[in-house]
């Protein structure tokens, strides 16, 4: 409920240019589309945990992002195979980007900034 400086009943919604009864339906085709929902996962601790929260209460992610850098951690590559199938079973769709140098001004490309030392 909206609070003002003049209280409305708990069965009204105050807008901009009218009160609505809280039981009216405006039509969906008045109302703009949802914004997909995606979730930017990192693998991690705090990610999975969000992933996990979201699809146990209903509002599983439109899609799953992962930004693959090449330099992560072992153990980080070995959980994709636990999540991966996961995300799998409850049909949430799950995508793996990474970066592909192009020609740029530091020709040949380098991966790290450890090569550069």
């Amino acid at each position: 409920m909206v609070t003002h400086s003049r209280h409305l009943p708990a069965t009204q919604l105050q807008s901009a240019h009218k009160v609505v009864d809280a039981g009216t339906r405006v039509p969906d085709f008045l109302l703009p589309p949802r914004a997909p929902n995606v979730l930017a996962y990192g693998v991690g601790v705090d990610s999975t945990a969000l992933l996990v929260e979201l699809e146990a209460r209903g509002e599983k992610p439109d899609l799953v992002i992962t930004a693959d850098t090449g330099v992560e951690k072992p153990a980080t590559y070995e959980y994709l195979d636990v999540i991966r199938p996961w995300m799998a079973a409850r049909g949430i769709p799950f995508e793996i980007v990474r970066y592909q140098p192009r020609r740029f001004k530091h020709w040949p490309p380098y991966y790290s900034l450890l090569e550069k030392i």
